[in-house]
């Protein structure tokens, strides 16, 4: 059985660099909590943006190991470069 959790936020994605630091923080707490409940062996995680301007896709399982060990590693699963989420605050 695979864990599906998808967080919808109203938050902007900050453009920020120090900020985005803080978001990749509180994403990986996140999921340390979620393996604190033995929640991350086989689990699907998503954390969108307000309009989409931005979402982490954390995908753990028999395939795709475990690669996020510390808040730096959050950077893996970003869907959208910095050009992009600019873009996304243009429109």
């Amino acid at each position: 059985m695979i864990d599906h959790i998808d967080i919808m936020l109203n938050d902007d994605y900050p453009l920020d660099s120090k900020q985005q630091e803080k978001e990749n923080k509180k994403v990986f707490n996140l999921l340390e909590d979620l393996r604190a409940h033995n929640m991350a062996t086989d689990l699907v995680l998503e954390v969108i943006y307000k309009d989409s301007q931005q979402r982490y896709i954390i995908t753990i399982n028999e395939y795709q190991k475990d690669k996020y060990h510390t808040p730096e590693d959050m950077k893996k699963a970003l869907a959208k470069t910095q050009k992009q989420v600019e873009q996304t605050y243009r429109k």
